[in-house]
Parts: structure tokens; sequence; C-alpha cells
């Protein structure tokens, strides 16, 4: 009888099939999962999320931040209507003349803080500016913007602004690049005539692939564009030439517009044609390789995908893939990935955008007493009070809901109860301590101590299964309660070749998974 450690339960991840067998896994690995991240060296349940705001007035799209001294507005955009919220009021800043916009869900927004003024783009209408942003003010046409121009994205650079996917007249350059002229100080471009030889202003086609150019994403003091078939430097040089444009990568491209992310600083994270990439600008690699690369993009749904989008989570070093699955209209899953620990977990979304900003929201304000979160899983901070004024969150914008979701702060989904679990098949234990994976003897397993932190009084529930063979099917014979704070261990009493092991919980309770001891006996080969 052997009592067989099982720890560093986040190093790797779910690592799904098909890309290997559960049984050629490392046993610290784990093989399906959802609603479970890992991270210091532990699998974790997911936070939720919740509303913020109350209802908005139009179910929001795509947000975004601008902080004026101490007020942050959250611009919120539906596909004709466009709102701020102030942590209080939501007012209306829709354009006054023009009717309303034509953004659609396949081509919807972009946008940038240049100078202070917050600038949105929907590829359809004239690019719009809220100049200045406050209370009382409304969007209007950029000014300078040619006439009968419109962009596909748009984004600001230092003092300029680019505009992606060019359409003249009717007529779509989509390999096109325009840039201003360099803005003044808190104040917009006076100029976009690349003819006009006294201003910076320019365009070009980046023609050397096929591929329209998508979207395109600061990287330290440089930009990067992003086509759907090569990676280009907008490098700023001055002078006559005032940008150039070298190739970095032709091996991959970015999925859809709103697919890349800079995160670490100096680090692009990139949903891309594909594959999940994160590069340097100099080398790459893919972050899914070997693990779940097939799995998530046999679930993209064919019409939808051009709705996917990455979002950072910088509070948890994390990069969110979100994504619509086969037969979702919106995004409905993210795979995470944790950029310090290198693993990947799975959580369910229900937005279609999200970014980060400073969020004024009225809390619970838990005493030390009341409090019911353990100290080191509690997602709100010490002494936060009535209202988080300067913390950086991630709000989603979701039109299905027609909710601003603050994420990653609650243990329930805007009030409904989180399912999650995470789950492996095929462990090969060992016999003794330090021996062998083992997958020709029967193992009996007598005792299991899982290492359970959390809400107390939580329950757990724990699944035991069997497999006689690797790719044979699993059959699960119990499932036991796990009370955390007061069971020390279960006894399943069941004998298997290959055990199969699952977390899961269903109500408001917090919990992370450090590791396990199993109790084995040698049952022999037969």
């Amino acid at each position: 009888m052997a009592l067989i450690p099982v720890n560093e339960l986040g190093q790797y991840g779910i690592v799904r099939q098909p890309d290997r067998y559960p049984h050629e896994l490392p046993i610290n690995a784990w093989s399906a999962g959802k609603n479970v991240r890992f991270r210091d060296g532990m699998v974790e349940k997911f936070f939720g999320n919740q509303s913020v705001g109350g209802v908005p007035t139009v179910a929001p799209y795509w947000t975004m931040p601008i902080t004026i001294g101490s007020t942050t507005y959250w611009i919120y955009a539906g596909l004709g209507k466009v709102y701020s919220w102030d942590g209080g009021t939501h007012t209306d800043i829709t354009r006054l003349s023009g009717g309303d916009y034509s953004a659609t869900t396949l081509r919807n927004w972009t946008g940038a803080v240049l100078g202070g003024i917050p600038i949105l783009n929907n590829g359809v209408d004239v690019p719009q500016m809220w100049r200045p942003p406050g209370a009382g003010n409304r969007l209007s046409p950029l000014g300078n913007w040619p006439t009968g121009y419109s962009a596909g994205a748009m984004r600001a650079f230092r003092r300029f602004l680019i505009a992606m996917d060019i359409t003249k007249g009717g007529v779509n350059y989509s390999k096109m690049v325009k840039w201003s002229h360099p803005a003044p100080v808190g104040d917009i471009p006076p100029s976009w005539d690349e003819a006009d030889e006294t201003r910076d202003a320019g365009e070009i086609e980046i023609g050397d692939t096929e591929g329209p150019v998508l979207d395109g994403v600061k990287m330290r003091d440089q930009f990067v564009l992003y086509k759907n078939d090569s990676v280009h430097w907008m490098q700023y040089v001055g002078g006559v030439e005032v940008f150039r444009f070298p190739g970095i990568f032709d091996s991959f491209g970015m999925l859809a517009k709103r697919c890349a992310v800079e995160y670490a600083k100096g680090n692009h994270a990139v949903f891309a044609q594909g594959d999940l990439i994160t590069h340097n600008a100099q080398s790459w690699e893919s972050i899914v390789s070997g693990r779940m690369r097939r799995w998530i993009f046999n679930q993209l749904d064919a019409n939808n995908f051009p709705k996917s989008f990455v979002v950072s989570n910088p509070n948890a070093m994390e990069v969110w893939f979100c994504f619509p699955t086969a037969g979702s209209v919106n995004p409905n899953l993210a795979a995470v990935w944790n950029w310090k620990e290198n693993s990947m977990g799975i959580r369910d979304i229900n937005f279609n955008h999200a970014t980060n900003g400073r969020v004024a929201i009225t809390l619970a304000g838990d005493t030390w007493n009341s409090d019911p979160q353990v100290w080191n899983l509690d997602p709100s901070t010490w002494d936060e009070g009535t209202s988080d004024p300067i913390g950086q969150r991630m709000l989603a914008a979701s039109p299905s809901l027609q909710r601003l979701l603050m994420e990653d702060s609650t243990n329930q989904f805007d009030g409904t109860d989180l399912e999650c679990y995470v789950e492996r098949t095929g462990i090969q234990l060992p016999l003794k301590v330090g021996g062998p994976p083992d997958l020709a003897n029967v193992k009996f397993i007598t005792e299991f101590w899982p290492r359970i932190l959390g809400t107390q009084g939580g329950i757990v529930k724990v699944s035991f299964g069997s497999q006689e063979r690797p790719q044979g099917p699993v059959v699960w014979e119990k499932t036991m309660d796990y009370v955390i704070g007061e069971t020390q261990f279960l006894d399943p009493l069941i004998s298997t070749r290959l055990l199969a092991l699952k977390f899961e919980s269903d109500t408001p309770i917090e919990w992370r998974l450090a590791g396990y001891e199993v109790n084995v006996e040698d049952g022999g080969r037969h």
C-alpha cells in the first residue's frame, strides 16, 4: 500500500484530445474542464461577473473608457446609438445630425483615445469624435476626415490616427493603410491629405501578400499591422518617408479585427488563422501547440467567427481569446491563457467586447467578520468600501443580456450560479512513491486526500471513474461530496487500471485544488 502524491495541478492546464491521449499526459495535467483557470500551481474555479450601471439604454456591442479628472466615462456603442456612463448616469452621446449609425454585428466598432479625445469608428459611417468628452456633449464627425472615405478599423499611435482597410467613393482598398498628419497636443489631426507636401499624412497599400489589413496594435514605441496572412511593422522614421512598413512574419495572420492585444509590455497575443500566437516581433510561438488548438478551431462558428476578439486581464496575468462556438451568434467561450504559468483554461462568456479601465461601482462593503470569502481567494481588494474608483477592471459589453458586466468579480454569472468542472481520465498511477506510471496492474483505491481551499462549508463534488484500457470508455463509479474545512479524505473503494477524476461545483462558492494523495494497493495483473 502506498500514498501517492500528485502536486502542481496548475502546471499544464487543460490538454485536450485529439492532440494527445489522456494516458500519455503528465500525471498533473488535465484532459477537460470549463470555468476553471490555472495559476500559482493550482487549479481554481473562475470568478464570474456582475452587471454594473443598471440596464444600459441600448444593447452594447463595444465599450471604451476615458478618464477626465476624477471621472471615468465608459462609452458604449450599440449598432445605431452611442451612450456614455459616468458611474451613475447614462447619457445619449449619439451625433445630433445624420441619424442613427449603421454599424453591424460583423462590421463592428473600433476606436482609440488621441490627446484625450475619444475617436470611434464602425467601418460604415464617418469616424466620430467626442470633443470635448463630458456630459452634455455629443459625438460629431471627425474633423478633416476626407469626404467619401470610410475605414475598416481606426487606431491611435503617437500623435497620429491610423486608418486601415480604406473605402474611397464606394471602392474598397482592403490592403491600404492611411495615416493623418500629427495632431497638436489635445486636438485632432489637421489633415489626412497624402498629396500635401507640407503635411506628414500619407497612405500605402501593403501588397506583398494577398490578404487585407485587418487591424493594428501598438508594441513598445512602434505599431504592428495585421493582415489575415502576414504581420508588418509600421515604424516611424520621420522625414519624407514618415513611416516604413517592413514585414515581420508571413507564416501567420490575424483571424479577424480586434484579435490581437499587447500584454506584459512588448509582447502581443494574437488569435491567428488556425492558431493562438504570442510574439515579440522577433520570434513567435504557438501557445496551444500540442494542447487544444484543433479543438478550438473545430469549435469556431463558420459564419460568426469575425466576432472573435482578444482582451487582456492583467490583474490575473491572462489573455482571453473569445469566440463563438458552432451555432452561437455571439462569442460564448474564451480560451484563457495565463502568460506567467503558460497554462490554458476555459471560461463561459456572454459578451461581444471587453476592455480594461477604471470602474466606479457600488459594492457590498464587507466587514472583516462578515466577509465570507477566503483571504487569498477573495476577488475584492482590501478596504474596498463602497466604491473602487481607481482599480483597473475588465468591463464587458453584452448585447444579448443588455448589460455592462464587470468580469472576474463574483462567484456567479450576473446572479446565476456558475457551473465548473475539471477532469482527468487515463491516470497511470505508480505503485509506489517515485515509481514509474503503471498501465498494466489493477489498483485498488482505498483513500483519496484532496487539498482544497475555499469557502468554508462549500461542497466540491469529486467523481471517481475507471478505465480498463487507454482508449476505452470511462465508467464513472462514485461521486462523493468534499466539504471544505470539514472533510479530511474520501474513501472511494474502487479498482481500476487507469483512474479517472472529476472535480465540480455548481454553487456560489470559491475553491482551489492544490494537489491530492491517493492510497493505492496493488491488485496484480489479472
